[in-house]
């Protein structure tokens, strides 16, 4: 009857009677501008309404800043969606735009390894795209979540690769359960944008 604590890749030894009690570690603070968005990795992206809180970093990335909210208790621990922006890890291996399809998918098939151990892909897309006029490649990929303790069976994962126009790129990762008040990759992608910060 106890639930452990995620770390977004390994269970910690923190234990608690209520999933609702924060993490026992403080969560990074969430910087954002005056126009109330947060910048990593040449992106940009707007702080999230409560109750999403700022995220324990996941990705090991430089420039990494993240939203997370449990949406639900599961067999497995807190169900959590989440939205990351920052620098694409060097270990993708890009050089420039070229390498924008490479990368994407690379990143993608890594992300779903590490944090979709349970979820079962359905379908995916991958999408030539561009944010603010920096040219990036976008990978959908709709998972189906066979859980009996979750009121949702669908989730979408959304990761995007934005040239930065200096031979390195930047990275979102969404992960969004198909629930209220997770928004959709659509509303994801419609608020994405570059960063004034490195432009």
């Amino acid at each position: 009857q106890l639930w452990r604590w995620f770390t977004g890749r390994v269970f910690t030894d923190y234990v608690s009677a209520d999933p609702r009690i924060p993490p026992p570690t403080p969560l990074p603070e969430l910087a954002p501008d005056q126009d109330g968005r947060v910048h990593g990795g040449g992106l940009s992206f707007p702080v999230l309404p409560e109750p999403w809180r700022p995220a324990p970093a996941y990705l090991d990335a430089e420039e990494e800043v993240g939203q997370e909210l449990v949406v639900a208790p599961s067999g497995r621990g807190p169900y959590v969606a989440c939205v990351f922006i920052s620098a694409l890890p060097s270990t993708f291996g890009y050089a420039g735009p070229e390498d924008l399809p490479a990368a994407g998918l690379a990143c993608a098939d890594e992300l779903l390894r590490t944090y979709y151990p349970h979820e079962h892909p359905t379908a995916r897309e991958t999408f030539a795209h561009t944010v603010d006029g920096h040219p990036a490649w976008r990978t959908e990929v709709a998972l189906d979540i066979d859980d009996e303790h979750l009121p949702f069976s669908r989730e979408d994962a959304l990761v995007v690769v934005v040239d930065r126009g200096d031979g390195t790129a930047g990275l979102l990762y969404a992960s969004l359960p198909v629930v209220e008040p997770v928004p959709s990759v659509a509303e994801v992608l419609a608020q994405l944008g570059g960063s004034s910060e490195t432009a």
